[in-house]
């Protein structure tokens, strides 16, 4: 894998952008959760949760790098991090709180109160210790159709191995680009598979 392609999986990939990816998966599952909202709703959550969990923290993080609280946009150290994961877990909340007063007790929701937690959880431990936000993210996606296939007693083997075949490519890029050390982005996967997974399967 060369530097180019790297760059280009870490931007694709960006954590910012997985839970959009993951609930038009989700959009796509054939089940009655999901299968007895009409198409337009589906569109509107859709669109709105882009905004508010990608657009808007794009926005705060502009901002940040304009008062100088972020050098970088790729925050290499883990100092740089805090106010952005900090925008972007208050912005992950915010969607879940919207989507929960239209739509109560639906799986986006556990989706997205789980990317929620995901974000805190990856603050708390930058203040220590500097894990691979892009992993985390990734393991939420595996760990959101693992849980579900179980959760939900259906069977859907290409949402779990592509998620995990997908992790590995993303981990590969980090790696690559020497963003992280191979145990910041073996942990990182794990703590996002196991904290979506444990809210999946206790909450569905």
């Amino acid at each position: 894998m060369s530097n180019n392609t790297a760059k280009i999986i870490s931007g694709v990939f960006h954590p910012l952008l997985l839970p959009t990816y993951t609930l038009i998966l989700m959009m796509r599952l054939d089940i009655y959760l999901i299968y007895s909202l009409p198409i337009r709703v589906l569109a509107v959550i859709g669109i709105s949760i882009f905004i508010i969990t990608v657009i808007l923290p794009l926005i705060g993080i502009f901002i940040l790098k304009k008062i100088k609280l972020v050098h970088s946009y790729q925050m290499p150290t883990r100092e740089e991090r805090y106010a952005p994961m900090l925008l972007v877990a208050i912005c992950f909340y915010l969607a879940q709180y919207l989507l929960s007063s239209v739509l109560p007790n639906n799986i986006f929701n556990i989706f997205l109160l789980g990317a929620t937690l995901a974000a805190v959880l990856s603050l708390l431990i930058t203040l220590k210790w500097k894990i691979s936000i892009h992993m985390i993210g990734s393991g939420c996606v595996f760990g959101t159709f693992l849980g579900l296939n179980i959760a939900l007693g259906t069977y859907l083997p290409e949402l779990i191995y592509a998620p995990l075949l997908l992790a590995g490519f993303i981990g590969s890029a980090r790696l690559k680009l020497k963003a992280h050390t191979p145990l910041q982005v073996y942990v990182g996967f794990l703590l996002g598979s196991i904290l979506m997974f444990s809210i999946f399967f206790i909450l569905k």
